[in-house]
């Protein structure tokens, strides 16, 4: 009897099986918000990305839209993101381009109904800062660094410090940000200095020529990375 009884009782207690349980909807792009674009019109990037509203969001469309995008090489930098348009229905897809065009300027046209227009500047994008320091002992060091952006790339940058007085030193200097690889930053170069010992006047002559690399781990937030040197000390 009380079997029976329990047998009922976890009958009635059982979720009736209905739309609740139902396979969720197909996602649907709803809306196409486009950042960071200032020669490239915002429907032409939608156009090169080849979305539309009310296309369905698939698996692969993150990675379409941002291979797209890429391969038009008229991008520095792409990030393409997912975000829910609307809290009750998860299935309306918000799609988000982020566009990097790269260095640009304002040139006058001598048109007085459109008197300025952007260009993308051309040439290399050079930058310059200067070096300036004091150590007791070996006097003041002075000099700057250029560095060239982008020459590998974007996110890469080629950089030539030099500097004279109490560290006299001459390097080149390479660096490389990796987006979606094991491996998210590359960097070498080459050094030679020279520095004067105070104490003995003698000369600190050196060569150095490194490569290093790190890795992210994101899943555990940590990072993990190596370094290969070479320093040569003449003898005296």
């Amino acid at each position: 009897m009380w079997l029976l009884i329990g047998i009922l009782l976890a009958g009635l207690r059982a979720p009736a099986l209905g739309p609740s349980n139902a396979p969720a909807a197909d996602e649907t792009v709803v809306a196409i918000q486009v950042h960071g674009n200032t020669l490239t019109s915002d429907e032409e990037v939608r156009t090169l990305a080849g979305v539309r509203d009310g296309m369905p969001f698939e698996a692969t469309t993150v990675a379409d839209v941002t291979d797209r995008l890429t391969g038009t090489k008229r991008f520095h930098r792409v990030q393409v993101l997912k975000r829910f348009a609307s809290i009750s229905d998860p299935s309306r897809i918000l799609l988000v381009i982020i566009v990097d065009e790269g260095p640009v300027h304002i040139e006058m046209t001598g048109n007085p109904s459109h008197p300025t227009r952007l260009v993308r500047n051309r040439g290399p994008n050079v930058m310059f800062m200067p070096v300036l320091g004091a150590e007791d002992g070996y006097g003041v060091t002075y000099g700057g660094r250029v560095a060239l952006l982008n020459p590998a790339g974007a996110r890469s940058q080629l950089a030539f410090p030099l500097t004279w007085g109490g560290d006299r030193r001459a390097a080149a200097e390479f660096e490389k940000t990796l987006a979606r690889a094991p491996i998210d930053r590359v960097t070498g170069g080459v050094s030679i200095s020279r520095r004067t010992n105070p104490f003995f006047d003698q000369h600190d002559d050196r060569t150095r020529v490194w490569m290093g690399r790190a890795r992210a781990r994101q899943q555990h937030s940590t990072r993990s990375g190596g370094r290969l040197a070479a320093r040569v000390v003449p003898r005296r």
